[in-house]
């Protein structure tokens, strides 16, 4: 699949009153290894590995995720929502491993779809929204402001997902994979709808 060099953002607007069925994966999760140490400034990292349904077959994806990254994402969108006169998101732990699964997917097929055919939302039930992007330093830079196209509160789409009232919840991953950061965010309202 091509990776474009510059950051990629983009929007998966459909909501699952929209949605037709979608079935459960029944990929393992994402393995938590032990923390490495890291010298990028990105924090501790944390080796991860998952496989990745694919139409054409398996394939194991093997990263790292920065999970002060992922919380600082977290803390950035819930000031702009505070900002807005929203509540903050709450961390759903139930969207924590999806979100994880959908950031290895990325690294397959950067795309709303998933690299099996089927819709995001079929990552889990408790998942409402996505935004995700990739390259990026860090979360600061990744959430930007109301101007920098190349960031989620620089884009219209990505920051009416943040800022809707409507979801209650999130999950957020940073991963790094053969040099690039993926970036996830999961939005839920804490009710789970099977697929």
């Amino acid at each position: 699949m091509k990776k474009a060099a510059a950051v990629l953002l983009a929007i998966c607007f459909l909501l699952f009153s929209a949605q037709p069925a979608l079935a459960e994966q029944d990929a393992p999760p994402p393995s938590l290894p032990e923390p490495k140490t890291d010298t990028s400034g990105l924090g501790e990292g944390v080796s991860v590995s998952g496989t990745v349904k694919t139409a054409d077959g398996d394939v194991t994806v093997t990263g790292t995720s920065y999970p002060e990254q992922a919380k600082g994402m977290l803390d950035l969108m819930n000031k702009e929502r505070e900002k807005a006169g929203l509540a903050a998101l709450t961390l759903e732990q139930n969207l924590v491993q999806p979100a994880l699964l959908r950031a290895l997917e990325l690294t397959v097929e950067f795309s709303h779809t998933r690299p099996n055919g089927a819709m995001c939302f079929s990552a889990s039930g408790y998942m409402r929204a996505e935004n995700m992007a990739s390259g990026g330093d860090d979360y600061v830079s990744i959430m930007g402001s109301a101007g920098i196209d190349s960031s989620f509160m620089g884009s219209e789409e990505h920051s009416s997902i943040i800022l809707s009232g409507k979801y209650t919840t999130a999950a957020t991953v940073c991963l790094e994979w053969n040099g690039t950061l993926y970036w996830v965010q999961l939005f839920g309202n804490g009710k789970y709808i099977k697929r």
